[in-house]
């Protein structure tokens, strides 16, 4: 049996902790990251908090990389907020609580600092490269490597690269090379910023992160944070950078995207595969002017990230995709709908009011026939969409022994709400401008 990457202390530690959260709260968590609720799992532990919480961790394979590194983000996420609650409402029992789960977490071979969950352990990191594997070749990070050496490009940006490193790994649990030093952080320090006496690639050849080694996420989250507005906040030469990057990762089935914005800066993330989020890129910013944006970037990360490790998630997605375009024309346009309405229903709604039900199309129009067959195939679609998502997507209490669909299903649901929000929402602007 394959060794757990999470510890039970820490899932228990954090369970106790969400005890003092409300219900929706820590629904919010787990299934923002995208982990469902076998809500017919009935767990031993007593209370509706712990009760809920172990039916969340009942769907989480522990051993599993990406199980847990869902995991992990929640707990971060809690880490980060818990503090806020205790100044609204002080409790000693609580901290101690917050405190014991920070301890755990560095007990067990990860870092917590500045708000972000690492892994500070040569031996987690080896687990979770293990129980990951790699999809992106040695060939492949080593050409990054070569291209951002000799096209001479800082991959701190305007950072210094102790701080650049801070925002990745816990600096403070790893080794010092240097013996004046007590940690990294120190020696990093010392030698890129006071004597500069280190060479501009060290980092791809430093064995405390093993780049060059290390599970895909690492590698990716490393290559996010170079163009993160943070550290290159010069949006040109970010994108100029993103294509150098895209063409290299390409060979192996990867990309880096825009999820997000800061500032009105864009925020990158890996996925696999070549579809391009729930629409193509450059409908992005467009659904994004009216829509919006947190949730455009949060439905685009979840549908991306799940279509090969989580298909169920990418099904639920991307039908949320649809219902989320067609309420966003429904309301620019005035027209109401029920707040119960399913997905068939508000779908049906949007393509009356843009005037796509085949009905609105004349006799004498060019190809008429062809273009009345393929709108109603748009109606098909979303029931499509809203079948699968009841029998397999997320949102749905299922049996504890239910079979997952294959991920090229999975590819489809998202393909297809992918072209269908992409057409419904250009009809809505192009309709305006007329």
């Amino acid at each position: 049996m394959a060794k757990e990457l999470i510890s039970i202390k820490i899932r228990t530690s954090l369970r106790e902790l969400l005890v003092g959260w409300v219900l929706r709260e820590i629904a919010t968590e787990f299934e923002s990251a995208g982990i469902q609720c076998d809500s017919s799992y009935i767990p031993p532990e007593v209370g509706q908090r712990r009760s809920s919480v172990e039916q969340y961790y009942h769907t989480l394979d522990f051993a599993n990389a990406n199980d847990a590194r869902r995991f992990l983000s929640v707990l971060e996420s809690v880490l980060n907020k818990q503090p806020r609650k205790l100044v609204d409402q002080p409790d000693q029992k609580t901290q101690r609580n917050l405190d014991e789960l920070i301890g755990l977490i560095r007990a067990n071979g990860f870092g917590y600092n500045d708000g972000k969950i690492s892994m500070a352990n040569s031996v987690v990191r080896r687990a979770f490269i293990e129980a990951s594997g790699h999809s992106i070749s040695e060939v492949t990070r080593r050409n990054i490597v070569d291209t951002i050496q000799a096209e001479g490009i800082r991959w701190a940006g305007r950072l210094d690269q102790d701080t650049f490193l801070g925002r990745l790994y816990d600096l403070d649990s790893l080794p010092s090379y240097d013996n004046r030093c007590k940690t990294a952080g120190g020696d990093i320090h010392q030698h890129t910023v006071m004597n500069q006496d280190w060479d501009a690639g060290w980092v791809f050849s430093d064995a405390r992160f093993g780049l060059m080694h290390s599970d895909d996420a690492s590698f990716l989250r490393f290559l996010c944070e170079m163009v993160h507005p943070i550290a290159r906040p010069d949006e040109a030469e970010v994108l100029s950078l993103v294509k150098i990057i895209n063409d290299l990762l390409a060979k192996d089935g990867w990309n880096i995207f825009e999820a997000d914005s800061i500032s009105g800066k864009p925020v990158f993330k890996a996925q696999q595969g070549n579809f391009q989020g729930f629409v193509a890129q450059k409908h992005i910013s467009v659904l994004a002017e009216k829509m919006d944006l947190a949730h455009i970037a949060k439905l685009t990360a979840r549908m991306t990230e799940s279509v090969d490790d989580d298909p169920d998630v990418a099904i639920g997605s991307a039908k949320e995709l649809v219902e989320s375009v067609c309420k966003t024309i429904l309301q620019e346009r005035g027209i109401p709908y029920s707040k119960n309405a399913d997905v068939l229903e508000l779908n049906k709604a949007t393509l009356k009011a843009l005037h796509l039900v085949p009905d609105d199309i004349p006799e004498f129009a060019k190809g008429a026939d062809i273009i009345k067959r393929m709108l109603s195939n748009l109606g098909s679609v979303t029931q499509g969409l809203a079948e699968l998502r009841g029998l397999y997507g997320t949102g749905h209490g299922k049996h504890g022994k239910t079979k997952s669909v294959h991920p090229r299903h999975a590819r489809l649901a998202v393909g297809a709400s992918s072209t269908l929000a992409s057409f419904l929402y250009e009809t809505h602007l192009h309709n305006k401008a007329s």
